[in-house]
């Protein structure tokens, strides 16, 4: 009877001892499998980390670019008076003369009715007036006197941009930007809607009154000479144009060197 027990559980320890074998190369190929599963996992892991990362370090590299790009601009004005030649235009202070890239890296963009302007030649002055426009707010700003400073013709439209373009003008109409949200200062606090009696209170009366009744303030009235005419040339200028007795537009001339 012994033998038998003995037999029995001898038999059952061989059987048992050839499905151990059979389930460890089972079980050593299942967590082989699940091992390499997990490995690929963790490289694929790894690899959508370091992806991530790359397009996370690719956002903060352009963005950083952009932000290096935006002009570094006074956002308060020096409020010293009239001869500043600033105006400050949704929080951002523009000092004549200005160029086109200064303004291009504020947002503004040259208008498609100046596409046909064409080519600019190097050293002459464009007395007429442009038109720049703020690509996220819709802001209009109408720059003129502009000089291309650079040594070769350069295509107005396609070149706005360039540090070669330079504006020694610069107008800020209210009836331009008429159903546009801005906001826009000139020194001593005067601002679109101001009166004439706020003008001269703060400038003293002007230099000249043109045939429409806009008040003229010449930096260097002695050398101007023609007041019908002027030019930046021969003087820097301000220029308050009313409606209905209330300021719609300033025009702020630098002098040219």
């Amino acid at each position: 009877m012994k033998k038998i027990i003995c037999a029995s559980i001898l038999t059952a320890i061989m059987l048992g001892s050839l499905t151990g074998c059979g389930n460890s190369s089972s079980d050593k190929s299942s967590s082989e499998s699940k091992s390499s599963e997990a490995d690929i996992q963790a490289e694929l892991s790894d690899s959508d980390t370091d992806s991530q990362a790359e397009s996370f370090d690719s956002d903060a590299n352009s963005q950083a670019e952009e932000s290096s790009s935006e002009a570094d601009v006074p956002t308060e004005l020096s409020n010293n008076g009239l001869w500043d030649c600033e105006m400050l235009v949704n929080g951002k202070v523009l000092k004549m003369p200005i160029s086109s890239k200064t303004l291009s890296d504020l947002g503004y963009k040259a208008a498609e009715s100046d596409k046909y302007n064409g080519e600019i030649s190097p050293g002459t002055t464009y007395k007429f007036v442009f038109k720049s426009i703020d690509s996220d707010t819709g802001i209009i700003l109408l720059p003129g006197s502009m000089v291309n400073n650079g040594d070769k013709e350069l295509d107005y439209y396609e070149e706005y941009g360039t540090e070669d373009f330079v504006f020694y003008e610069m107008m800020f109409s209210g009836l331009e930007n008429e159903g546009t949200d801005y906001s826009f200062e000139f020194t001593n606090g005067i601002t679109i809607g101001s009166s004439p009696e706020d003008i001269v209170n703060a400038f003293g009366e002007p230099d000249y009154i043109t045939s429409y009744d806009a008040y003229v303030y010449f930096e260097t009235p002695d050398t101007v000479t023609d007041k019908k005419a002027f030019d930046t040339k021969e003087s820097g200028f301000v220029r308050f144009n009313f409606r209905d007795n209330a300021v719609t537009a300033v025009t702020i001339g630098a002098k040219q060197d």
